[in-house]
């Protein structure tokens, strides 16, 4: 038998990557089912006196993807890859070694699994030694794996594309809808009324409403249902959401989906959902809304934007001095809160905002 491949990752926990065929010569049996391999997962966590496990597929080479599972035993999650992605079977060695350099950089143990299934992909697909990648971002869509809490039985359906949203207020009333609906030149605006009540789904209504008359796309935060019932332009969800939402009914209802996203884990869920676009904040810190992450920065959203097909939404502090900077790293939507809805004239502020993006926008085309 191969030699297994086990280390020893930040925070002194056990992880123990092994591929398919090395599992099936530890257990003896075949891992071609999925649920096999689930079981197969929580009994090598036993054998190794793991923490954690992850099962590469380095077999099934007719299969349109390869779907690595990651479990801790208590939580689990699959990493897809289209197979013609992969030129050659992504090895535990290089998955290994790129998993050790995104814990060394501080990247949580989620974050570091979807980093290092986008450094092996690549290494793959390109037939270098892993010695010599990783020093930049893999910046091809392809090797983003479809992070999904179930095996993917085929590859995810996409949601309408968008079009650029330029400036994306988050507004949560019918009064500051009508307020910003004067501006003509608004793309977007997505209204977010977080409880549900008699009152709110009348003053939500009334919102749909508006946007019809007045053109302007609206987005409906969380409520979903109401949204395909008042045939709203689109949806947007938190990742939370995500498991309560039924999103094929949302896909077949002809909604656009937007998805938030705080960190790779997050980003590479949402692709799984290849949805019509991806909010990445919060970029600076925040008071608008309570965030458990960190700001991801203006690095992390240009890379994001190298490597990612879908219009990216940037929220999260911006203001319009820092607007430039964000939007030189070529993101074209920009989602605020506070920015106007704080601001002493909020028709004007907003109308600033739009004149900037807009006139970036042009000189990029």
């Amino acid at each position: 038998m191969r030699s297994l491949t086990t280390f020893l990752i930040s925070q002194m926990k056990k992880i123990t990557v092994l591929s398919l065929r090395e599992a099936e010569q530890q257990l003896g049996y075949s891992l071609e089912a999925y649920q096999t391999r689930i079981q197969a997962a929580g009994v090598l966590l036993e054998q190794f006196y793991a923490e954690q496990i992850i099962l590469i597929d380095d077999t099934f080479q007719t299969s349109l993807l390869k779907q690595h599972y990651w479990t801790n035993g208590v939580e689990s999650f699959w990493l897809a890859h289209p197979s013609e992605a992969s030129a050659s079977s992504v090895t535990p060695t290089v998955f290994s070694f790129f998993l050790e350099k995104s814990q060394l950089k501080g990247y949580s143990i989620k974050d570091s699994l979807v980093i290092a299934s986008m450094y092996a992909h690549q290494q793959a697909h390109s037939n270098l030694s892993h010695e010599n990648t990783g020093a930049d971002w893999p910046e091809k869509e392809i090797h983003l794996p479809f992070l999904s809490l179930t095996p993917l039985t085929s590859l995810p359906s996409s949601f309408k594309p968008c079009h650029s949203l330029g400036l994306y207020p988050i507004v949560d009333s019918y009064a500051w809808l009508e307020k910003l609906s004067i501006l003509d030149t608004l793309r977007a605006i997505q209204l977010r009324i977080k409880e549900l009540s008699p009152s709110a789904e009348i003053e939500i209504a009334n919102c749909v409403a508006l946007s019809k008359k007045r053109n302007i796309p609206l987005f409906i935060n969380d409520h979903w249902e109401l949204a395909i019932r008042l045939g709203a332009y689109g949806v947007h969800l938190g990742q939370t959401d995500l498991d309560k939402a039924d999103i094929e009914a949302i896909r077949q209802a002809g909604l656009y989906l937007g998805l938030s996203t705080y960190c790779p884990y997050e980003i590479a869920r949402a692709h799984a959902f290849r949805p019509s676009y991806i909010a990445c904040g919060p970029i600076y810190p925040t008071y608008s809304k309570s965030f458990t992450y960190e700001p991801q920065g203006l690095l992390s959203l240009e890379c994001w934007r190298r490597t990612l097909h879908y219009p990216l939404v940037a929220i999260g502090g911006i203001t319009l001095k820092r607007l430039p900077d964000i939007l030189h790293t070529g993101v074209d939507s920009i989602s605020v809160i506070s920015a106007i809805t704080q601001a002493v004239d909020p028709i004007f502020e907003a109308q600033q905002f739009i004149t900037e993006i807009e006139a970036t926008l042009q000189k990029s085309n």
